[in-house]
């Protein structure tokens, strides 16, 4: 079916049914990125082309099955190595051109999603849409996650700009106030030393380090080589692996199926041919990425 939604139209109404639907089924939902952090002053105008929320923990599933009680799908894709643990699922809907993306957490952050999530809603802010109230973080927290989708790929140019635009917000235009609710945010959501450099200019003092060197290396790793999707992932995955497992690994690696390829309808299997050209372009775009994390590894 083709929607007559435009894109813009479509996230902003996104944003007004999960709120509604949080609404309705007393949970808590908090809308962030997109339109929220430019009311904030955190990123340039533009169309968003998904709609993000955050969900209390507690509540996720009860969340998900309500969005797809409302006729939204959860897009097709088969479980894959990630550079750190899955946060969300993303879900479709036929009359919609957007999608909304459903999160259980928000990378960056290493304390209990659970405390997170608390932090933020003590901080939040509210705007009418339509007849629906849309609740989403306050300056500080808009900030922090600003921040940290920013941080997650600085080699796209759209992102350092990004980066910039908040490191700027935070340095020459937030309140005494809101910079230390800034700062008691990312200390009691054990984001110190992901967002180091920005703290380092609001403080000029050193930030702690607050996580372990797993984490540690799990963020840089994200950090590094999300923009190259998957690949990166699964040769960090393969060298876990028992070297007797290797040749299934990779055998699994470089081969879809044709049932786990992602999709917007489970129902409809891709031809061969579609299948054929996906795993093409797939091969073409992992080796790539494999040159430029080879090259990253051993840097």
């Amino acid at each position: 079916m083709t929607s007559s939604l435009s894109l813009g139209h479509a996230t902003t109404l996104a944003h007004a049914l999960c709120g509604a639907i949080g609404d309705r089924h007393d949970i808590r939902v908090l809308s962030i990125k997109g339109p929220f952090a430019e009311y904030h002053g955190l990123r340039p105008a533009r169309t968003a082309a998904d709609a993000d929320v955050l969900v209390a923990p507690s509540d996720f599933d009860a969340f998900c099955a309500a969005i797809e009680a409302a006729g939204w799908k959860e897009r097709v894709a088969r479980e894959t190595p990630t550079l750190i643990a899955n946060h969300s699922r993303t879900y479709i809907h036929d009359s919609w051109p957007c999608d909304i993306d459903v999160h259980l957490w928000f990378p960056g952050f290493f304390a209990d999603p659970s405390v997170v999530f608390d932090e933020l809603w003590k901080r939040r802010c509210a705007i009418p849409i339509g007849e629906v109230t849309v609740l989403f973080p306050g300056r500080p927290g808009a900030a922090a996650i600003a921040a940290m989708h920013a941080l997650r790929n600085m080699t796209v140019v759209r992102h350092q700009a990004e980066w910039a635009w908040v490191r700027d917000a935070l340095r020459d235009d937030f309140s005494e106030t809101d910079r230390r609710d800034f700062l008691d945010l990312v200390t009691k959501g054990r984001a110190q030393w992901v967002l180091r450099d920005q703290l380092r200019d609001i403080t000029g003092v050193e930030p702690e380090n607050d996580l372990t060197a797993e984490e540690q290396r799990a963020w840089q790793a994200h950090r590094d080589f999300a923009a190259d999707g998957g690949a990166a992932s699964w040769w960090i995955a393969l060298r876990r692996q028992p070297f007797s497992e290797w040749p299934a690994f990779l055998l699994r690696a470089a081969w879809v199926p044709r049932a786990e390829i992602p999709r917007n309808d489970a129902s409809v299997l891709p031809s061969r041919g579609q299948a054929w050209s996906y795993q093409v372009a797939r091969w073409g775009r992992g080796f790539t990425a494999t040159l430029r994390y080879v090259r990253g590894a051993d840097r």
